[in-house]
């Protein structure tokens, strides 16, 4: 997300959204989120036009705890691939 003026800076990346996907097999889950960022005067400041990919990733994963959103990606497909609950016809609905 871009603010078109901060500080006297334009088009300053204010958010930072994020999307992680994971799939094993047939099994797929995914997880989204946003890193708030702020602009201070002072900063270092790269003009939205010259950024680049990696640039962008290194102010996002300062920020993101990768190792949580991982573990729960694997939590989430194995919850797929080993169901705790499931559901039956009543007994009432099988003649």
């Amino acid at each position: 997300m871009v603010e078109n003026s901060v500080n006297g800076l334009e088009n300053v990346v204010v958010k930072i959204t994020w999307i992680c996907d994971a799939q094993d097999g047939d099994f797929q889950a995914s997880a989204s989120g946003y890193v708030p960022l702020e602009a201070y005067l002072g900063m270092p400041f790269i003009p939205f036009n010259e950024l680049t990919e990696a640039t962008v990733w290194e102010w996002a994963e300062k920020r993101i705890d990768k190792r949580m959103i991982e573990d729960g990606l694997i939590a989430a497909i194995e919850a797929q691939k080993h169901p705790r609950y499931g559901y039956l016809p009543t007994p009432w609905s099988q003649t």
